[in-house]
């Protein structure tokens, strides 16, 4: 067995750790009440296709890397302006949810925190996760997830009329 493998019981941890987290913390699904799961699931479900669309066209040409395969397939002009493009939307998107991430969390969860703070943290645990890889990343999840549901566990029993998400 190489060094390298996810388990799948890693993969459904964090999965679950990840919808769990920006359902309490963004409201998640408010809207759709009690079909909030249901949504979220279709949601996965999206991405999960999105995702196998990505690892068909990368099963195509497994030697060449995203920017590489747009240039092979979008020729060498158009490819070029189609990775500077993606890449100036995804350090958009990246430095928005950043700030989004650091702005709610100071709202809802931590409000005498300084932003920067809580940017920093957030930060330091990405770059752990570049520095370490992956598996660093799943198998801490593993230990949250015992975390996790004794907060929600807590949360519920000190206070039975809250319901921590629409279920």
């Amino acid at each position: 067995m190489s060094k390298n493998t996810l388990r799948v019981s890693e993969l459904i941890v964090c999965i679950s750790l990840f919808e769990l987290g920006s359902t309490t913390l963004y409201l998640i699904g408010d809207e759709a009440k009690q079909d909030a799961l249901l949504a979220m699931l279709i949601g996965a479900l999206a991405g999960l296709f999105v995702l196998l669309l990505h690892l068909a066209i990368h099963h195509q040409d497994p030697n060449l890397d995203l920017y590489m395969l747009f240039r092979r397939y979008m020729g060498k002009y158009w490819g070029t302006i189609f990775n500077l493009l993606f890449v100036g939307y995804f350090a958009y998107e990246t430095s928005r949810n950043l700030r989004d991430l650091g702005e709610v969390t100071v709202m809802t969860l931590l409000n005498q925190t300084p932003i920067w703070v809580i940017t920093l943290i957030t930060v330091m645990v990405i770059s752990n996760t570049v520095r370490y890889g992956y598996k660093v990343l799943f198998s801490f999840s593993l230990i949250l997830l015992p975390v996790f549901a004794i907060a929600f566990t807590v949360i519920t029993c000190i206070n039975p009329g809250h319901r921590p998400f629409s279920l």
